[in-house]
């Protein structure tokens, strides 16, 4: 017998769920793929970080730059894992290191969107046979 149907769509691969999936996002001045490994939202590492900083959301919701700096710091350490072919202005490699990983997250908007975006969707953390989007490298005879 097959999955169920809440199987299929809602049981996700744990490895990649806490590892990170990665997320393609173009291709760097050196023409090589930048992929991000991202988290899967609300991830058990995730939800002990918000319940442990709760008060301190609730405390910056009236102050925009001190919320997004802890969202930024949460995001840092829990859901962006890391990256790939990501230069710096020289083209040397930028290291995934807590510190760049928080100023590029509270820089840019967008890349906080698209993470938020990419690692609330179940679809990213499905096994590779159980992805239908995934592509299939093997030869068909």
């Amino acid at each position: 017998m097959g999955k169920s149907t809440f199987e299929m769509l809602y049981a996700y691969n744990e490895d990649l769920a806490t590892k990170g999936a990665p997320m393609v996002v173009g291709l760097n001045a050196k023409g090589d793929e930048i992929k991000f490994f991202i988290a899967k939202w609300a991830n058990e590492k995730h939800e002990k970080e918000m319940l442990r900083r709760q008060k301190q959301l609730q405390a910056s919701r009236y102050s925009k730059t001190r919320n997004t700096r802890i969202q930024c710091e949460m995001f840092a350490d829990t859901i962006l894992i890391g990256w790939e072919n990501v230069l710096d202005t020289d083209g040397n490699d930028h290291p995934a290191t807590r510190e760049n990983k928080l100023a590029a997250l509270i820089k840019f908007k967008d890349l906080r969107d698209q993470i938020l975006e990419f690692s609330m969707d179940n679809m990213n953390y499905l096994a590779q046979d159980e992805n239908p989007e995934a592509e299939d490298d093997t030869e068909k005879n």
